[in-house]
């Protein structure tokens, strides 16, 4: 099982909408992977969300990895591998894939950083580019509940 880390890269652009206003950020990976990490167990850090990220949207973007049809994986964190995408095939013929509906809103409380793990390894392993792009915003404030800042009535 080996492990890879990737340098963290990101764009921010504002959003604005009825009733509130606060920075979009779509943060991207951009990851060339060598046939050696596309073992079953391997672990690829994609990039790191900030503390009181809420995620709004998410997508995997693969090259075909495997000429066999064996290649899944996962994108979580530390503790729920995964929480972002779960049981992703893109990798056997390239593709893209959509982030699990029931993640979006997730709040992270500390910076997190994120993973690609490889639940079954490639049949035959074809080095390629691994694309995770996540929308967030930063709201310390929101209750991820309701999706609406709590009001304080006094």
């Amino acid at each position: 099982m080996g492990e890879f880390t990737h340098p963290e890269a990101r764009s921010g652009y504002t959003a604005v909408g009825p009733g509130w206003n606060r920075e979009l950020v779509h943060a991207v990976a951009t990851v060339e992977l060598p046939t050696t990490a596309l073992q079953t167990g391997d672990i690829t850090w994609l990039m790191y969300v900030p503390a009181g990220a809420v995620i709004v949207d998410g997508y995997v973007k693969s090259d075909d990895l495997d000429t066999g049809t064996s290649l899944v994986f996962h994108i979580g964190d530390a503790t729920t591998t995964n929480l972002l995408f779960s049981t992703v095939t893109v990798g056997t013929t390239g593709g893209v894939a959509s982030m699990v509906t029931t993640s979006r809103y997730t709040k992270f409380a500390a910076a997190t950083r994120l993973k690609m793990t490889a639940l079954t390894g490639a049949q035959t392993a074809a080095a390629g580019t691994l694309i995770v792009g996540l929308s967030y915003f930063v709201d310390p404030e929101i209750n991820v509940t309701t999706g609406v800042a709590p009001i304080v009535i006094s």
